[in-house]
């Protein structure tokens, strides 16, 4: 069993070099190396509150939304891509933007339930 952690990760299955070269610039050389890897960041998802009882903190925060609308803008000065979606819940609505991601619009379905998570700021009156 300990020379099993001993051995080098290129000899995983599914492991091909493009990966292993992307695992070693993050230290991880051999099995035990990729045991002991622990994220940088955890995110607790299970915490989840109603779009009422948001903050605007610089914690993240979890709700869970159902997408009524998403859409991606195209700024003039930047030339970058804004995806601008509007979530609601029970309790309220909620409006969420991702920078240079419009793939998103593609992704999300409207009418689809989902968690988002993130930080929560306070904007025309609005999250």
């Amino acid at each position: 069993m300990l020379k099993s952690l001993d051995r080098s990760i290129s000899k995983i299955y599914g492991v091909g070099p493009a990966y292993v070269k992307r695992l070693k610039k993050l230290g991880v050389l051999q099995v035990r190396d990729l045991l002991y890897y622990y994220p940088k960041k955890y995110e607790d998802l299970t915490k989840v509150k109603n779009v009422a009882d948001l903050e605007a903190t610089d914690k993240e925060q979890t709700v869970r939304v159902k997408l009524l609308e998403i859409e991606n803008i195209r700024t003039r000065r930047r030339r970058m891509f804004l995806t601008k979606a509007i979530f609601e819940d029970q309790s309220g609505e909620v409006n969420a933007v991702w920078f240079n991601q419009p793939y998103l619009s593609r992704t999300f379905k409207e009418e689809q339930f989902y968690l988002l998570s993130g930080k929560v700021k306070r904007d025309y009156g609005g999250f």
